[in-house]
């Protein structure tokens, strides 16, 4: 009766803490995060995504806000057009904080390699032209990868595009690579 057992150690000791960090490890640079927690809804994305990923799903990124409401329609492989994220409720303070949510191409039948291998990069494109960088987010066994980020956020399209590295990038795959992050500023 190993479920017994596992119960009977959960309410001796407590529940073990997770040797996998929730969110990846990279804290400076442009990029950087000004929260390191992953907030409710990352947590269950990460889940649902890295089960997508063991069973078989291509990659994907995804995006959850932290301190804005967003909308994010997704688009079909094949399609070659970019996921689009509306905001309608900025942050107040004019700075995003994001969890960017990478799984491991689990069509290829080679996730449990990718989930050991797979290094991450994250670019962020403001309206403006400005880009910032964050790369060498390693997957450290995890089938979906989170990073949180935080950038200034301006009116107009803001793209985020994340990859790993060794892939054909941001544009090998569209659909499941570059979000626009459209702000109105209304």
């Amino acid at each position: 009766m190993p479920g017994f057992f596992q119960a009977l150690r959960r309410y001796a000791w407590g529940t073990p803490q997770s040797t996998q960090p929730q969110a990846a490890q990279i804290s400076t640079g442009p990029l950087a995060p000004r929260v390191a927690k992953l907030p409710k809804e990352a947590r269950w994305l990460k889940k649902e995504m890295a089960q997508d990923a063991q069973d078989g799903v291509a990659s994907m990124t995804h995006i959850v806000a932290h301190n804005a409401k967003m909308h994010v329609q997704s688009f079909s492989y094949g399609t070659g057009k970019a996921q689009e994220a509306t905001v309608s409720k900025a942050p107040k303070d004019g700075t995003m904080d994001l969890t960017v949510l990478m799984s491991v191409s689990g069509h290829t039948k080679e996730a449990d390699k990718f989930a050991q291998e797979n290094v991450y990069n994250i670019r962020v494109t403001l309206p403006d032209g400005t880009k910032q960088t964050m790369g060498g987010i390693k997957a450290n066994g995890d089938y979906c990868t989170a990073q949180n980020i935080s950038f200034p956020l301006q009116n107009g399209i803001t793209k985020v595009e994340a990859w790993p590295d060794g892939s054909a990038g941001p544009y090998g795959y569209v659909e499941g690579r570059v979000i626009n992050i459209n702000v109105d500023g209304s």
